[in-house]
């Protein structure tokens, strides 16, 4: 995959500026990165707050699989990611099922998968990257879901955001080449990096909630739940909690 860069300074998201590139035929590796997104979003249609000193990109492609397949991509991006964090700056991020990147119990950043497709053929994902870089995160509400940090909060240095990215797409394309053959390589890593298989976990879907201990993913990206009844629930999404 041939990485294509375009940098951009405020944008409403980098996630609707690559899908305005990929419906206008714009190539699988067509990467946006922006200094600021004004209206950034996560999972389930949330805001994303996307001041400077982050790093905010999305990333086109056009992978040949079945819809059902490309939640594999999440997890993929995911372990692309915490591993060249990880990498370069020494901290020991994880990895929250589905999208989350942890450093502790504070939220880094996330990925967005999302997809436009017709029948059983994919046209394009587009995937979102957001990670806290140099941001003071003491800015941000007091509300959020999750308490953030940062990577000049955790190494007490600021990053070069040029050298981050370049090693998140460096992985992202060395990773997406395994995806069609090799994804049993990307879960070992994933599963590494988790922090959530072996814990009590609750996940919150509409109308219902699943307790029990993650132990294990799916071949889709789905997370195994083992109920106090022994019960497996396959849980392909919804927002999990980790209680111990």
């Amino acid at each position: 995959m041939k990485i294509s860069i375009t940098k951009l300074d405020t944008v409403s998201s980098t996630q609707d500026h690559a899908k305005h590139l990929a419906e206008g035929g714009a190539t699988e590796g067509t990467v946006v990165v922006a200094r600021v997104q004004d209206h950034g979003r996560g999972r389930l249609g949330r805001r994303w707050l996307s001041p400077e000193g982050g790093l905010w990109f999305s990333l086109i492609l056009r992978p040949a699989c079945p819809p059902a397949r490309v939640a594999g991509l999440t997890l993929l991006a995911a372990v692309s990611v915490t591993e060249a964090i990880n990498a370069e700056t020494g901290v020991k991020a994880g990895i929250k099922w589905p999208n989350d990147i942890l450093i502790g119990d504070k939220k880094l950043g996330g990925v967005l998968t999302e997809m436009t497709a017709t029948m059983n053929v994919v046209d394009y994902v587009v995937m979102g990257i957001g990670l806290n870089v140099n941001v003071a995160t003491d800015k941000f509400p007091h509300d959020l879901l999750m308490p953030a940090t940062s990577l000049q909060e955790e190494t007490s240095r600021e990053a070069n955001l040029d050298e981050i990215l370049d090693v998140c797409l460096k992985n992202l394309a060395r990773d997406y080449e395994l995806f069609g053959g090799h994804f049993n390589d990307i879960m070992s890593r994933w599963k590494a990096l988790s922090l959530v298989l072996g814990r009590q976990v609750t996940v919150s879907q509409p109308g219902k909630c699943i307790s029990g201990t993650a132990f294990d993913v799916d071949g889709d990206g789905a997370l195994l739940v083992s109920d106090d009844q022994g019960a497996t629930h396959v849980v392909h999404a919804g927002d999990l909690s980790i209680l111990r």
